[in-house]
């Protein structure tokens, strides 16, 4: 897509992928159209990186208190529907304060898979990062998790 200050390409692959795809539109376009590029023009690449993915390790179980609110939500519908119902965490997220910019920026998160059993133990995250670096933030992020929990018991 093209907008007035703007570019966006989406790839299955990628930022790194994406941005090499960018810039050989752009000298196409340069050749083929005569539009005015050449390398530095574009002053800032905002990436929004899309993940799929299994983890062992419980990533939406952060704070006790929210897993015995969830016991506790999961008891008090059990007997409402008269049916097993157990609640867990559904989504994770951070984000800055969007009064603080001009122009927001895409929230990290990690949600559970959506149409996926708990059991399988599948995600989606989303980070307004490059791709190698929003995989190298979930894998400390889960190190870490799986420390923690070494810890406690």
């Amino acid at each position: 897509m093209i907008w007035n200050t703007l570019l966006v390409l989406e790839t299955r692959s990628s930022t790194t992928d994406s941005k090499e795809i960018l810039e050989e539109i752009l000298h196409w376009g340069t050749k083929k159209f005569g539009i005015t590029y050449r390398e530095g023009m574009i002053k800032h690449y905002g990436y929004v990186s899309d993940l799929t993915f299994y983890s062992d390790v419980p990533l939406l179980s952060l704070n006790p208190a929210v897993a015995k609110l969830a016991t506790k939500a999961s008891q008090k519908l059990t007997d409402v529907w008269r049916e097993p119902i157990e609640y867990e965490g559904l989504t994770f997220a951070l984000g800055h304060d969007p009064t603080a910019r001009k122009y927001a920026i895409a929230p990290f998160s990690i949600a559970r898979r959506a149409e996926a059993k708990f059991s399988e133990n599948k995600y989606y995250s989303e980070a307004p990062l490059p791709t190698d670096i929003h995989i190298s933030l979930l894998q400390e992020f889960e190190a870490d998790l799986r420390r923690a929990q070494s810890v406690k018991q």
